[in-house]
């Protein structure tokens, strides 16, 4: 998990919640289109969640204060609702973006900062790409 350090009193956030930050800078979305991006066999930022790990995740997000949400009314089904980044989600998520992505051997966390990069400097983007083109050419 990824702390942002310029954050004082913010928890950890996960991996997965940096996937639905992710998803959340570019529109606001319902906690079932956050499903569809995560869910096979559309797994867009190769990053696999269920519903029952994104519903969490969002509350604690929100809690957070790194995601907000407005009630949406359906006529033909229960009311819905949409997520939407706060500056503060914006803010940590354009953080963690610089940070040097953990290597795991299913997920990429520099898949998912790629998604986001554009919240970031250009250059300080740029530097992370090529530290990162280094690393694998030296493996």
């Amino acid at each position: 998990m990824a702390v942002n350090k310029n954050e004082p009193g913010l928890k950890k956030v996960s991996s997965l919640g940096y996937a639905l930050l992710c998803l959340l800078a570019r529109r606001d979305r319902s906690g079932y289109e956050l499903a569809l991006f995560t869910s096979p066999p559309r797994t867009y930022l190769l990053w696999s969640a269920r519903h029952s790990q994104i519903y969490p995740e969002l509350a604690k997000l929100t809690a957070a204060g790194l995601v907000a949400f407005s009630h949406v009314a359906q006529e033909s089904r229960p009311d819905k609702k949409v997520y939407r980044l706060t500056t503060r989600g914006k803010r940590n998520l354009r953080d963690w973006i610089l940070q040097k992505p953990r290597a795991t051997p299913f997920r990429q966390e520099l898949n998912l900062k790629s998604h986001a990069c554009w919240l970031a400097d250009p250059e300080d983007a740029a530097g992370l790409f090529r530290e990162q083109a280094e690393t694998a050419r030296a493996e």
